[in-house]
C-alpha cells in the first residue's frame, strides 16, 4: 500500500455490492418472482438465477444483445431450469416481478455514508456496469444522489469494466490523469486490478472474505452478482492490490499522508 496516497484527487465507486447491497435486491426480486410459483424450492431458484445470469448477462455487457433481450433470456433459462412452464413471448412479463422486487430491495450498505463524508474534500465519482438509467435510479433509491460528480454507466459508455477506456472515461470527466484517481469495487480482478491497468490506483473491496480469484462480481440485476464482467486476468495474490473488507477503512487509506 505504499506511495497509494499521494497525489490522489479522486475516489470513484462501483455501484452493486459496493455501495448498494446487491444480495438484498436479488433476494428481494426473486422472492416477488416466486409469489407466480410458491412451490419452487428457494436454494435451487437461486442456484438457477445465478446461472441464467452468468449465461445472457455478459452478451449484453458485450454489446451483443440489448437490456430487454438478456431479461427475457435470463428468465427463459431460469424458467427452463426450474421446469416452470412460462408460455414462449411471456418472458418479460415475468422478469418484470423479479424486477419489481428487486428495485424494491435496493439498499445503501451501512458503511457507505461515513466513508463518503471523510472523503469529502476529494472529488468522488461511480463506474458501473448495467444500464445508466437502471444504474442512476439506483444512486437516486438509496439516498445518494449529489453525492457524486461524475457516474460513468458501461451501457452509455458502449464498453464494461475492465476496458480501460471506461476508466480512462471517468477520469477525462473528472479533469484529471488516471494516476490521480482511486478505484474500489467488489470484483478484483474486474474493478481493481482493472482499474490499475488502466492507470489508477484500485483497492479491492472484499465484503465476503473470499480468496483471490473466487469474486464474480457484476452489476445490474445480479442479485447475488454473480458474474458478467470480463476479468483483466487471474492476478496471483501477491501482486499488491491494497484488500479491505469495509468500505470504513478506505479514508485512512486514501487519506494517509495527506
Amino acid at each position: 500500500m505504499r506511495g497509494m496516497t499521494a497525489g490522489i484527487e479522486a475516489v470513484l465507486f462501483d455501484l452493486d455490492d459496493t455501495l448498494l447491497d446487491g444480495d438484498a435486491a436479488g433476494q428481494s426480486g426473486l422472492r416477488a418472482l416466486l409469489a407466480l410459483c410458491p412451490s419452487v424450492d428457494w436454494q435451487a431458484a437461486v442456484a438457477a438465477w445465478d446461472t441464467a445470469f452468468r449465461e445472457h448477462f455478459p452478451p449484453y455487457l458485450r454489446g451483443e444483445i440489448t437490456m430487454e433481450q438478456s431479461r427475457a433470456a435470463r428468465m427463459r433459462a431460469w424458467a427452463d431450469l426450474m421446469a416452470i412452464p412460462v408460455r414462449a413471448g411471456a418472458e418479460s412479463a415475468w422478469f418484470d416481478w423479479y424486477l419489481a422486487g428487486y428495485q424494491e430491495g435496493w439498499s445503501v450498505f451501512g458503511d457507505v455514508a461515513g466513508c463518503l463524508d471523510a472523503l469529502a474534500g476529494l472529488r468522488l465519482g461511480v463506474i458501473t456496469n448495467g444500464d445508466g438509467g437502471q444504474q442512476r435510479a439506483k444512486i437516486t433509491a438509496i439516498g445518494l444522489d449529489g453525492r457524486f460528480e461524475v457516474v460513468i454507466a458501461s451501457g452509455d459508455a458502449g464498453f464494461p469494466k475492465p476496458d480501460p477506456r471506461i476508466f480512462h472515461m471517468a477520469a477525462d470527466a473528472l479533469g484529471l490523469p488516471p494516476g490521480q484517481c482511486l478505484f474500489v469495487g467488489d470484483n478484483r480482478d474486474g474493478d481493481a486490478v482493472g482499474a490499475r491497468a488502466a492507470g489508477m490506483h484500485g483497492v479491492w473491496l472484499n465484503r465476503r472474505s473470499e480468496a483471490a480469484g473466487d469474486d464474480m462480481a457484476a452489476d445490474d440485476t445480479a442479485g447475488d452478482a454473480a458474474a458478467g464482467e470480463a476479468a483483466a486476468g487471474d492476478a496471483a495474490a501477491d501482486d499488491g492490490v491494497p484488500e479491505i473488507t469495509s468500505l470504513a477503512e478506505l479514508p485512512g487509506l486514501v487519506l494517509r499522508g495527506r
